[in-house]
């Protein structure tokens, strides 16, 4: 079948129905069938390096840029979620919970009586509140460490700088060592005051501690420079029952364990896009070289060791860019639809493999032109040919017999009536693209349901309408049910629907076959349809396809 189809489409079109079928098989997971194709590789000149390689590496380079973009901005989201806005403990949605222990600092003393303040509580306040109790207060004299009050005797609180590094617990558990009953901690002046915590690994301190503005640690530290005596207290007040509390406390822990668990998974997948942002990033580097190498017919395959002067066509595989002959290339993959690179052992996908051709070497289009004789050789339709048509053309010539068939059939139809429309099936879209273009190429107008959803839904619109194409390209695999096409009377299969993961001939289900085709049949003979409708089926006389039809 793949051999008939090469005959009537042409190299190039039977091998993008080739690789069509073989990525629906990547995608049915059917490994086994994928990369059997019996069909010429095709083989590119050195100048699409560029537009196929190069681009294909490139537009991945570009996906993993975009990737990692996106996974950075989320874990700047994430930490986020753990840093403090001005201060305030509700703008920060995984230290939310500190808002709801209330710290309040009076002090007595000052010249202008009674000073009291809501001051900002620690993460540990709300473990030293007594069972059954939601209130706690620690008052005693005040002692600014910072100009050296020396006063060891009596209940005292401790009035101490903001830790420069950030450890408020180990300073408060170093004033608790040291006889304070509670310490108050000044905001520096650019800062204003913020609730602070204590590390995981850490014990949490047995007193509470609070921190004020730096305005009125200021303001003490002068009371205290003059001698005058302060009396601090510190209350702290729990915001909820204790039941809301815990509920609360083991939200917290699940939050924080699933936090920790996308955080993580967020830094190993970004270390792996990053690493493989680094492995294409090198490999482009190495495409240059290896182009360069190309073009001088300086490579070698590294199995034969033919350079490109002695070789024919070489074998580039994606990602990594190393190289083989085409011989070496059929010998290491065989049939396999993947391998593995002879140079890095890298895993190769057989549809991922570009051909190139050597410099010097005969494209096709620069082979000589087929004598004349052989060109009788072509099978012709001996059939009455529609007067507009110009069958002696050299154009017309090299189609294969079952396009110049398809051809003439439609104009046939066209000169029996002006409300004649056909459905032309083929089972693979990349064939209907390629019939669209001959069929334009030979003057008539189609058209064909392939591309984005919008450009089928309005080929769709226009078939039947006047003034419109008559000819309607449809694939077998992809639109043989679903769509109600009665302005249409004749539908022409091009060719047998085949099994996709059929390896040959006995493995062809001649009952799915022909289900598509009575699914096909069905767009157009069914209500309102009045009119009788015709089923012409193409095959190649004395091939697999007249086998299937009869059923041998």
């Amino acid at each position: 079948l793949d051999g008939v189809m090469l005959l009537s489409f042409g190299a190039e079109a039977a091998f993008a129905a080739a690789q069509e079928r073989d990525q629906l098989l990547l995608q049915m997971g059917w490994m086994g069938s994928v990369g059997t194709a019996m069909l010429p590789t095709t083989e590119h000149a050195l100048a699409e390096w560029d537009g196929t390689v190069v681009q294909r590496s490139q537009r991945k380079l570009d996906d993993l840029h975009v990737e990692i973009a996106m996974l950075e901005a989320e874990e700047n989201k994430h930490a986020a979620n753990f840093q403090l806005a001005a201060g305030d403990a509700a703008d920060a949605p995984d230290l939310s919970f500190l808002s709801r222990e209330a710290a309040r600092v009076e002090i007595d003393g000052l010249p202008e009586g009674l000073v009291a303040e809501e001051a900002c509580t620690s993460e540990w306040n709300c473990l030293l509140l007594p069972e059954g109790n939601t209130t706690m207060t620690a008052s005693g004299r005040l002692v600014s460490e910072a100009i050296g009050t020396n006063i060891k005797t009596g209940t005292r609180i401790s009035l101490l700088p903001s830790a420069v590094d950030g450890d408020f617990a180990a300073v408060t558990a170093a004033a608790a060592a040291d006889g304070a009953a509670a310490v108050i901690f000044a905001a520096r002046s650019d800062e204003q005051p913020r609730p602070f915590g204590y590390r995981h690994d850490q014990v949490p301190p047995g007193i509470p501690a609070a921190m004020v503005t730096a305005e009125l640690a200021d303001r003490l530290r002068a009371a205290c420079a003059e001698g005058s005596v302060l009396t601090a207290r510190v209350h702290i007040a729990a915001q909820v029952d204790a039941e809301e509390e815990e509920d609360a406390d083991q939200g917290l822990v699940s939050a924080f364990v699933a936090a920790d668990a996308v955080e993580d998974e967020l830094h190993r997948r970004l270390k792996g896009l990053r690493e493989e942002q680094q492995r294409c990033e090198r490999s482009l580097r190495f495409a240059r070289q290896m182009h360069t190498l190309l073009e001088q017919n300086e490579a070698h395959c590294p199995v034969c060791f033919h350079s490109g002067a002695e070789a024919e066509a070489f074998a580039v595989m994606p990602d990594c860019f190393h190289i083989l002959c085409h011989s070496c290339l059929e010998r290491q993959a065989g049939l396999e639809p993947s391998f593995l690179c002879p140079m890095c052992r890298v895993g190769v996908a057989r549809l991922d493999v570009v051909v190139f051709r050597a410099p010097g070497t005969e494209t096709p289009c620069d082979s000589p032109t087929e004598p004349e004789e052989s060109k009788e050789l072509l099978p012709r339709n001996t059939e009455v040919t529609p007067s507009a048509l110009d069958t002696g053309s050299a154009t017309w010539e090299v189609l294969p017999s079952k396009i110049q068939r398809l051809v003439l059939l439609l104009r046939e139809l066209f000169d029996s009536g002006v409300e004649e429309r056909v459905l032309v099936y083929t089972q693979w879209a990349s064939h209907v693209s390629h019939l669209h273009e001959l069929l334009s190429q030979h003057g008539i107008e189609a058209l064909a349901l392939v591309g984005e959803l919008n450009e089928t839904m309005d080929a769709l619109r226009r078939f039947g309408r006047p003034g419109e194409p008559r000819v309607l390209l449809l694939s077998s695999q992809r639109h043989s049910s679903g769509i109600n096409l009665q302005a249409a009377r004749h539908l022409v299969v091009v060719h047998p629907y085949c099994t996709p993961t059929a390896t040959c001939q006995e493995s062809i289900s001649r009952a799915q076959m022909l289900s598509f085709e009575a699914q096909a049949i069905g767009r157009v003979r069914r209500y309102p349809q009045k009119r009788p409708v015709h089923v012409y089926r193409f095959f190649a006389a004395g091939s697999v396809e007249e086998g299937l039809y009869i059923g041998r």
